[in-house]
């Protein structure tokens, strides 16, 4: 699932955002710094900072497409999400940064089935 295809944003974000975050996404692709991520009432955001966004437009992935996935043994510090539906992409980002979108949101993020 190409996640630009089905959840650009058009709008303005508004919600809590951190600045500067990384993530790792299907294993093979790192951002590292480079994201601004957020979370509202309707979703998780996702934008890569404005030097490198070209190809990378900002998005806005409801909630019901937002997974908790297991994580491994010996990853304690990371917590892979799946984000889609049908074929979700894996990101993942530390759980500190889950923890305070949790907070954000009120409740923990649903995990996978």
């Amino acid at each position: 699932m190409a996640l630009a295809e089905h959840f650009r944003l058009t709008g303005t974000f508004v919600g809590r955002k951190w600045y500067m975050c990384s993530a790792q996404f299907r294993r093979f692709v790192s951002y590292s710094g480079v994201l601004t991520m957020g979370a509202n009432d309707q979703g998780l955001y996702l934008a890569v900072l404005l030097p490198f966004r070209l190809g990378h437009p900002p998005l806005l992935i409801p909630w019901r497409f937002v997974r908790k996935a297991r994580r491994g043994l010996f990853n304690i510090l990371s917590t892979p999400l799946e984000l889609g539906d049908s074929s979700p992409v894996q990101m993942t980002i530390s759980s500190r940064l889950v923890r305070r979108i949790e907070d954000v949101i009120g409740h923990e993020l649903q995990p996978t089935v």
